[in-house]
């Protein structure tokens, strides 16, 4: 590339620039994780110009990004790294040089028609099956992008947790397909519920399955496919549960009939919450493995205490004196009886850390609940695509390189990025390119001969417009 610098034969000259968000997506097509979300793919297109690679990639890329408007995620994979990763030529970041033979009139690899006819195709095609609108997408999440993700870690993890979050769209906009209107705290709100099932791995999880309803079902009618069907549940599987799911006939089928055990807390005036308490001694009191004003006891075989749950249960009693010095006790009760009181307390509070990662996938820049369109199916795209960048980023994490992410909020790392003063400028010809450091390039651009130094002010003039 220097020397066709020297010679005069650039075709390309323009800034080159690498956000974090292409370093995740660089990793995921470097190990083939791209690749088999692709292969799993629904795509209704017959012998498509554009390959559901490129799709996917631009879809999740826009994601990190955070073109929370899907139809602009063609402009999301803008990184020449990204572009030969994918075998794409340089030279489709100028406009009207798109992939499809209808090109783009914009700097984009497609079209926001292509991804806008791929979904209606989609539509099309459940409508044809008496399927609901992003039935499709809601599959692929289920059957091919969480399991990868998981694979990909090369575990099997055995604690999991159950959990849904309310999604709002705006009140007097009743065309959002599939949505309920609930009351909360005496005002009226519209929007949809997400049931998530996820693997918790050390300090991190993966999301593996994901069910979709309106906002007023219950958290409970939502989520049991997930508790009776999910593949990822396993016998000695521990599940991780809020009291929205608080039903003892099902963790009692849990237990008895798919091996797996429950963490959940119960409520203070349940009998066995009240008796858990009443049984507990003074001098039995442990700390609280996580909070420094709490203690723990175990209260062993409280289940004949609540008669809908048939399996026997112990209990863990967390107890935390108020600024009056009177102790406030709240219960948690198990189906695994080898537990000590401070496993349980310490397991369970891991879901506090999702209820952060699901307060940063609404409103840390993720966008997971800012939609576009009306589209159920739609929607779903847009859902299983956040849920799929969120997954790529936690396995990132987990390696070496992407060690400095973990533990960090989308908007801190890109803040980081803009802190970074580094600038970067792509050299291309027809056949090759190469991107270099700004201050590396621009002594070797100046020492040129004038010729030459004309001929790369014509290639920067598209990008000179207001300078004469």
């Amino acid at each position: 590339m220097l020397r066709a610098l020297r010679s005069g034969e650039l075709t390309v000259l323009e800034n080159a620039i690498d956000e974090p968000a292409d370093e995740f997506v660089s990793f995921a097509l470097a190990e083939g994780l791209l690749g088999r979300l692709a292969s799993g793919f629904p795509d209704p297109r017959r012998e498509p110009e554009i390959p559901p690679e490129v799709i996917v990639a631009a879809s999740v890329a826009g994601c990190f990004a955070g073109l929370f408007a899907l139809y602009h995620s063609g402009y999301a994979l803008r990184s020449p790294r990204l572009l030969a990763q994918l075998g794409l030529n340089a030279r489709l970041l100028e406009p009207g040089e798109g992939l499809s033979r209808k090109g783009t009139r914009h700097p984009a690899l497609f079209s926001e028609d292509v991804l806008r006819k791929l979904l209606a195709l989609t539509e099309k095609r459940e409508n044809a099956a008496n399927q609901e609108g992003g039935t499709s997408w809601l599959k692929w999440f289920n059957d091919t992008a969480g399991p990868a993700c998981l694979e990909h870690i090369g575990q099997e993890p055995d604690i999991f947790a159950l959990d849904c979050t309310k999604l709002y769209v705006p009140l007097d906009n009743n065309r959002y397909e599939g949505s309920g209107v609930v009351n909360e705290d005496g005002k009226l709100k519209r929007g949809y519920k997400l049931a998530t099932l996820r693997a918790l791995l050390d300090e991190s999880g993966l999301l593996v399955e994901v069910r979709f309803g309106p906002i007023q079902e219950h958290d409970l009618h939502l989520a049991r496919p997930l508790l009776v069907d999910s593949p990822h549940l396993r016998p000695g599987s521990l599940l991780l549960m809020d009291r929205g799911f608080l039903d003892g006939r099902l963790i009692a089928e849990l237990k008895e009939h798919r091996g797996v055990d429950c963490v959940i807390p119960i409520r203070r005036n349940m009998t066995a919450a009240t008796e858990a308490i009443a049984l507990t001694r003074d001098h039995d009191w442990q700390p609280h493995p996580n909070v420094i004003e709490e203690q723990v006891q175990l209260v062993e075989d409280v289940g004949h205490l609540w008669e809908e749950c048939s399996v026997p249960l112990n209990a863990c009693v967390i107890r935390r004196a108020d600024e009056h010095g009177e102790f406030q006790h709240w219960v948690i009760v198990t189906t695994r009886l080898d537990l000590s009181a401070q496993y349980i307390a310490k397991s369970y509070a891991l879901r506090w850390e999702l209820e952060e990662d699901y307060r940063q996938l609404k409103d840390q820049g993720w966008n997971l609940d800012q939609f576009t369109s009306t589209k159920r199916g739609t929607l779903l795209y847009h859902i299983a695509c956040v849920l799929i960048a969120y997954n790529i980023y936690q396995v990132y994490t987990r390696t070496k390189r992407g060690r400095r992410f973990a533990h960090k909020s989308r908007q801190s790392w890109r803040l980081q990025r803009h802190k970074d003063p580094r600038t970067y400028i792509l050299l291309a010809t027809p056949t090759a390119y190469a991107v270099f450091d700004t201050q590396q390039i621009l002594p070797e651009m100046l020492l040129l001969a004038e010729p030459l130094r004309l001929h790369l002010v014509s290639l920067c003039r598209p990008h000179l417009t207001g300078y004469g």
